[in-house]
């Protein structure tokens, strides 16, 4: 979904303003804030977006690095569609065989067997009737 709002921002930094490309760039950047494994393609953005603080900005500098971004971009891109394809079900699978059996805290409901195992009766009983 971010691909097409980072090869739009190649005519931004050819001909924009500087303001103007530096606020579109960190608009794309803050897409990829919520992306987790994103940050060395925005680390790029964000480093093309401050070639622009100054008057006389080095477009192509700033081209360069989006250049690099995208090539991460892509590589990051092919990587998860490769994972995707070979190890989706297979890491689904592992998930389901091991829900009942790794980290009771986080699970949503436990298991009647677990729920016995777990909650033990560490109370000492003892007869109090005949204080009353």
């Amino acid at each position: 979904e971010v691909q097409p709002q980072l090869l739009a921002l190649g005519p931004v930094i050819r001909g924009d303003p500087n303001e103007e490309a530096a606020a579109k760039i960190k608009a794309v950047e803050n897409e990829l804030s919520g992306i987790a494994g994103a940050s060395a393609i925005k680390s790029k953005l964000s480093k093309a977006r401050r070639v622009f603080k100054d008057d006389d900005a080095d477009r192509n500098e700033a081209a360069a690095l989006l250049a690099e971004a995208l090539d991460l971009f892509e590589a990051d891109v092919a990587w998860r569609q490769r994972a995707a394809l070979e190890l989706a079900d297979d890491m689904t699978d592992y998930d389901a065989a091991i829900a009942d059996t790794i980290g009771a805290r986080l699970q949503q409901r436990l298991t009647p067997e677990q729920a016995e195992e777990i909650s033990g009766c560490l109370a000492h009983h003892r007869d109090i009737s005949l204080n009353f």
